[in-house]
């Protein structure tokens, strides 16, 4: 077959081996067959029945429908950007290059005055690089501050692995070799931030993982006072010599008129410190990061704390933007969690969104806030989806945004775009607890179960009391049918535990809404009755979860509790209520 070269992968079938960017990687044999299969017959359609021939044999009696979808969901994963293989429904798949898409462009517009715009647009599309800014020995925040001005400097050429991700594996010890290894970054940022007296020395530097070579390396000294102001002049930096890396990797000619060296560097010169980042007040940016850390937790302390944390950061800045989207993200999250009355928790959550993008508006975090709180307590699909895509097109590396989007998706029942978007976010954030519980309830939707449970049970093998995941785990087994095994006995008795201490219960209920009566999450009851097979029950209680504007009817449409009311008109007189067609 010879071998064959693919945006930074390299594909050798004779020996067995993928790499990126000279780093081997990891895939099980039988999807590097499918994989070799569909990259020898590029730009081709391949049927279901082709590989099946090819790779398993017509007389395998193995479930070959559910092995060829496990091939291409790891393939994908793999690769980190699920374009490459497109799904061709009810025929099979087709590898796409940048190659490919070219030829095709170049065929059926040959007489085009703007071809080279669009073989421009093309490279940048398919030729993105990533990076991950390691947190600076000595200060966090200043590896939080670059990554957020990097993020927004050319998103489209540019991913920014999240900032959590990148401390995990720093504080685990490993070589940033190995880092970028298992990250599968093209670039590392790393540095260091010494203190003496009233002076601070910062040192970055930007290594290329392919050669292991430092590309750029420069060292600051000012006043303790500037050392946040330090971000904006460092990330430009950075950003001019990836801008010039950028444009030797995919051989832009400096004479088109645009050209990526050249609008990072006009950005950084007339830009300077970004809005959202504009704050000299260190407390209020601690404070800010302490309730992102928070925040990710989903227990009771958490929410409380993310709500302290956020409030801080504004009394310390009432101008930094993005504390008001965390104050946004923490009150949508109790609405949805019912912790707080949904028509107490979603406004507020709007009106912090809001401020936020008064102060900036271009700021991703804030249309991402926005557009969850108008799906989840509008229930307005096609606004809160224009708004999850304005806030991927100013920032494609925010995690957050590729996973609330995905659960837009799979609630209106667009499956596979679900699938392929949250797998975006774990590309991004590959070791967030609540990224990966969420792909399990995203498989679970569509009842895969089987997926749904691999995935809960990988992000268990870490957070082993993570509710999120214990919850998703136990409603994709309860849904199988299968007999109780003694694990499943025990998760059980976990979650029910986390649930008699976490974020449902009473006393912090009370603590935020001011209420002494505990008030059931009317969906979540509604859920059970159906499942049970008592539909009047069932009905009365999503017609309260309706009044109540419970959070959890977004996923009505989709949810497999609810199976046993489909073929009720009850049931379908309340998804045209919802605004979702039946």
């Amino acid at each position: 077959m010879g071998v064959f070269r693919f945006g930074a992968f390299e594909l050798d079938p004779a020996a067995g081996q993928l790499r990126k960017s000279g780093v081997a990687l990891k895939l099980p044999p039988q999807p590097f067959k499918v994989l070799a299969l569909l990259v020898s017959r590029a730009g081709q359609p391949v049927t279901r029945e082709e590989i099946r021939a090819e790779i398993w044999g017509s007389d395998t009696f193995v479930d070959f429908e559910q092995g060829l979808n496990s091939c291409i969901k790891q393939i994908r994963h793999v690769l980190g950007d699920p374009r490459y293989i497109e799904t061709l429904p009810k025929r099979g798949y087709r590898f796409v290059t940048t190659k490919t898409q070219r030829t095709r462009r170049w065929i059926y517009a040959a007489a085009a005055v703007f071809l080279c715009a669009l073989c421009v647009f093309v490279v940048q599309k398919y030729s993105r690089t990533l990076v991950a800014v390691l947190p600076f020995d000595g200060d966090d925040a200043l590896s939080e501050a670059t990554i957020a001005q990097l993020a927004r400097l050319e998103p489209r050429q540019l991913g920014v692995i999240a900032w959590p991700v990148a401390r995990l594996y720093k504080h685990s010890g490993k070589s940033i070799s190995q880092i970028a290894k298992e990250l599968s970054v093209d670039y590392v940022v790393a540095g260091s931030v010494r203190r003496a007296e009233a002076r601070v020395r910062i040192s970055a530097q930007l290594v290329e993982v392919r050669t292991q070579s430092t590309l750029w390396s420069e060292t600051y000294e000012r006043e303790t006072g500037e050392a946040l102001a330090l971000e904006s002049v460092i990330a430009g930096r950075i950003a001019r010599t990836m801008g010039r890396e950028l444009l030797a990797a995919t051989r832009i000619s400096g004479d088109y008129p645009w050209s990526p060296a050249r609008a990072l560097d006009l950005r950084d010169r007339q830009q300077g410190l970004p809005p959202h980042l504009a704050t000299a007040n260190t407390q209020a940016f601690e404070s800010y990061l302490c309730g992102l850390q928070s925040l990710s937790l989903r227990n009771e302390e958490g929410f409380r704390e993310a709500l302290r944390c956020f409030r801080r950061a504004i009394q310390e800045d009432p101008h930094y933007a993005l504390a008001y989207t965390g104050l946004a993200d923490t009150y949508n999250l109790l609405g949805e969690y019912y912790l707080l009355a949904p028509a107490e928790a979603f406004p507020r959550a709007q009106e912090a969104a809001r401020r936020a993008l008064d102060i900036d508006g271009g700021l991703a975090e804030a249309h991402t806030s926005l557009a969850f709180a108008t799906a989840k307590y509008e229930w307005d699909w096609p606004a809160a989806e224009t708004g999850f895509r304005r806030a991927l097109e100013l920032n494609p590396s925010y995690a957050t945004a590729h996973q609330w989007y995905a659960e837009l998706l799979s609630g209106i029942g667009r499956h596979e775009q679900a699938i392929s978007e949250i797998a975006a976010a774990r590309r991004l954030d590959p070791l967030s607890p609540i990224i990966q519980s969420v792909e399990g309830f995203i498989f679970y939707n569509a009842r895969r179960y089987d997926q749904a449970i691999s995935v809960c049970r990988a992000t268990l093998a870490r957070n082993p009391r993570f509710l999120p995941a214990l919850h998703f785990l136990l409603l994709a087994t309860e849904r199988k049918g299968g007999a109780e095994s003694p694990e499943i006995v025990a998760l059980r008795r976990i979650y029910n535990e986390a649930l008699l201490k976490g974020p449902r219960s009473v006393s912090f209920k009370s603590l935020l809404d001011n209420r002494s009566q505990f008030d059931p999450a009317p969906y979540s009851v509604a859920a059970g009755y159906a499942s049970m097979g008592r539909k009047d029950q069932a009905f009365a209680w999503l017609d309260r979860a309706y009044q109540r504007k419970d959070a959890l009817l977004a996923f009505a449409k989709v949810d497999p509790n609810l199976d046993p009311l489909r073929g009720d008109p009850r049931f379908r007189a309340m998804l045209l209520r919802l605004g979702l067609p039946p």
